[in-house]
């Protein structure tokens, strides 16, 4: 009879532990906005960087940072990360996914072959995102001068009827008044593509953030 009792205690203890996972992982997934029904196209990136020791010198400890795909988007959940060599996952206040390696007893001269290798589902239309605080998406920061005088006042002359139309105003603006210069290797900044009206993606990406203070998340 003892035992019985045992087991059904510790059969209940169980459930208990089960059902409070459960609700946990529910209560979690509700909070990020992700919801698995909407994400059903699978896709795969495949990306590599070669890492090189230029110097005479045995490297004790070599460090190497690389953006992986945002973890969540409003079209996109990055499900699975990959690479041979051992990382560590940093996530910033935007949700930015950040890879750092480290490479201990770096030979001199030395190679290594850093791949990544993310696993993707994407939706067919944009899905609501749960924002904890908006006030981190909308402050200006290097190369997104959403404070500018230049950058407000080209914003409210775009501004229209509802948040929709505005970012399509703006958008159309910067497609038609900022032409595409080619790769620039170092970044310029949403001022420089208005003062310029010239520039490579990221300038283009900057000058939409700009304008609408829109989250800046890069890599999507």
């Amino acid at each position: 009879m003892k035992k019985a009792m045992i087991f059904t205690v510790s059969l209940c203890l169980c459930l208990v532990i089960i059902w409070t996972v459960k609700v946990h992982i529910n209560q979690h997934k509700a909070a990020s906005g992700f919801s698995p029904s909407e994400y059903t196209i699978p896709r795969q990136i495949q990306y590599l960087f070669t890492v090189q020791n230029t110097s005479k010198h045995l490297l004790k400890k070599a460090e190497f940072w690389t953006y992986a795909p945002v973890q969540q988007t409003a079209v996109q959940h990055c499900s699975k990360i990959e690479s041979a060599h051992a990382y560590e996952l940093i996530i910033d206040d935007l949700g930015n996914q950040i890879l750092h390696f480290t490479f201990d007893e770096f030979p001199p001269y030395a190679n290594r072959i850093v791949t990544v290798k993310a696993e993707l589902l994407l939706s067919k239309k944009a899905n609501p995102m749960a924002v904890s605080d908006r006030k981190l998406f909308l402050k200006p920061e290097k190369f997104v001068e959403s404070d500018d005088p230049q950058l407000c006042r080209l914003a409210r002359e775009l501004k229209a009827s509802t948040p929709l139309k505005t970012a399509e105003r703006i958008f159309r603006w910067v497609v038609d008044n900022v032409q595409h210069a080619g790769y620039l290797r170092n970044d310029r900044g949403a001022l420089y593509a208005l003062r310029n009206r010239k520039g490579d993606c990221t300038e283009f990406m900057y000058l939409l953030h700009g304008e609408l203070a829109i989250p800046k998340t890069r890599f999507s």
